[in-house]
């Protein structure tokens, strides 16, 4: 196991630089570092925390995909691009109001109004709950969250995006609120102990393919005065 220092003076880290060091548990990054590109800790699955200094304005995408043993991201106060807001452990785009990375202990805020693509992808939490400002779950948003067995959606939420819960495998029920209008291929695929879906929109959610295929015994519920239309 090991700790890296990255020498002061150094402006980026490029893609895939840190990709899949199994070994790496702590990083140290300079305040001459501005860039943090595609990939850059991809898969470090002994990484455990990680402090985004103030002089970083970009983080690629998938930065810290996969990175299952996270359990601390802060950016620095100073920062005026990012943010931690209320020691949430995530990190935020702090002009769009949007969650672009999170671990397992991140406490989603209330001022959080959307959350990237693949924000939790890998992550080892085993709850979510997503506050009342969020309209979408995104695309893969919860992808491969094995551990997660209980999810809050609000009554804000319009649509949940292509495989936004997929192999999250420890999930046995779901409330889809009244609000929810789309939902987009694949969104619960793989999820094998799913059983109880219960959805309260009275106009069924537009869908196409939810499941690869849909688990056994699992019961869906509907509005009663609804249930000829979602039939």
């Amino acid at each position: 196991l090991i700790s890296v220092t990255i020498q002061d003076g150094v402006t980026s880290i490029g893609k895939y630089a840190f990709s899949k060091c199994s070994g790496l548990i702590s990083v140290t990054i300079p305040d001459s570092v501005t860039s943090i590109g595609n990939y850059a800790f991809y898969n470090c699955s002994k990484l455990t925390s990680v402090t985004i200094p103030n002089s970083v304005t970009s983080i690629g995408e998938a930065a810290f995909y996969e990175c299952t043993s996270l359990e601390k991201i802060v950016v620095d106060s100073g920062n005026t691009v990012f943010d931690s807001r209320d020691n949430c452990n995530a990190i935020i785009e702090t002009a769009s109001n949007t969650l672009i990375f999170g671990c397992m202990n991140t406490i989603i805020p209330n001022s959080v109004t959307a959350i990237g693509r693949e924000a939790f992808y890998g992550c080892s939490i085993t709850e979510a709950v997503i506050p009342s400002g969020v309209t979408k779950i995104s695309n893969s948003l919860f992808e491969m969250c094995t551990e997660l067995s209980h999810i809050e959606l609000p009554n804000s939420i319009t649509s949940i995006g292509i495989m936004a819960f997929k192999s999250c495998s420890r999930l046995t029920e779901i409330d889809l609120p009244e609000s929810l209008q789309t939902i987009a291929d694949y969104a619960f695929s793989e999820c094998s102990r799913l059983q109880n879906v219960r959805c309260h929109a009275t106009v069924p959610p537009t869908c196409n393919k939810i499941f690869y295929k849909t688990p056994e015994d699992m019961i869906i519920r509907v509005p009663a005065e609804s249930l000829e239309l979602y039939r």
